[in-house]
């Protein structure tokens, strides 16, 4: 009985030790990018012994591995079968910044863009919406349109989250939402140029 309730205690100990670690990173990553981000940090952050993120993640790449899966596949989930519901995710889970601005996938890959990983990972996320996209569109040319939205996407959040640039980096996603959505129809089905 007594090694049943420790065995149990452990579990959700070992639980969250890991959700504590990977707050930590995910907010350091953001933050500091991956080549600046120092493990003893993350584990400082999260309370516990650095030795521990070599227990449950391998390595700092696994780490990193961990926080942008949770990431993208939190963003895929978002995305996927969305249909006409898509921008509404995209303004959501991509430009509101769910997990806080500190802590967002968009962030954590811009700022690691020197670790060639991180640029896999983004493409890799950029190439998933850019099929969704283009299954919305009806025109000739929608993989370029659809191209178009990922860039103005990408460009939207490192005004927003990395360069904090005025006046998107206070607009809330809100009031992004119908100029967004705006310029999203017209680049996936807008007139083509004569």
């Amino acid at each position: 009985m007594r090694s049943e309730r420790s065995n149990e205690k452990r579990s959700k100990s070992s639980s969250a030790t890991r959700d504590a670690l990977l707050s930590a990173a995910r907010l350091r990553f953001a933050v500091d990018g991956f080549q600046a981000t120092n493990l003893r940090s993350i584990a400082s952050d999260a309370g516990v012994d650095v030795a521990l993120i070599s227990r449950y993640f391998g390595s700092k790449e696994g780490l990193f591995q961990a926080v942008v899966g949770f990431e993208r596949k939190r963003i895929a989930d978002a995305t996927q079968d969305a249909g006409s519901e898509l921008v509404r995710r995209l303004i959501e889970n991509v430009l509101a910044d769910p997990l806080g601005e500190k802590g967002d996938l968009l962030s954590t890959l811009l700022r690691s863009s020197d670790h060639p990983p991180a640029l896999e990972y983004m493409a890799s996320i950029l190439e998933t919406l850019e099929s969704d996209l283009t299954k919305l569109s009806t025109r000739p040319d929608k993989k370029i349109r659809a191209s178009l939205v990922t860039a103005l996407l990408l460009g939207i959040a490192l005004q927003r989250r990395v360069l904090r640039k005025l006046p998107l980096s206070e607009v809330s996603a809100h009031r992004l939402m119908p100029i967004f959505s705006q310029a999203i129809s017209i680049l996936l089905d807008g007139a083509e140029n004569p």
